[in-house]
């Protein structure tokens, strides 16, 4: 803990949206800390980010949703 691999990590995939052009990214991730990234991915970087949660029509209807990062448990 505390040595900034989620920042790293949107360090990234910052990067990699910049240089190659990626428009999506999924986050899998325990369900403790999906909004744990959910803040780290708003205080680091400007892209849209969605939790998606609830039951299976709820999640279908969230998939659908245009986003850049995706968190899933």
């Amino acid at each position: 803990m505390g040595l900034g691999k989620t920042a790293q990590t949107l360090a990234a995939t910052e990067l990699l949206a910049r240089e190659r052009g990626i428009q999506k990214v999924l986050v899998v991730a325990p369900a403790s800390v999906k909004y744990q990234w959910e803040s780290e991915i708003k205080k680091f970087t400007g892209r849209p980010v969605q939790v998606i949660d609830g039951n299976p029509e709820a999640r279908l209807d969230q998939y659908a949703e245009p986003t850049f990062y995706r968190l899933v448990n």
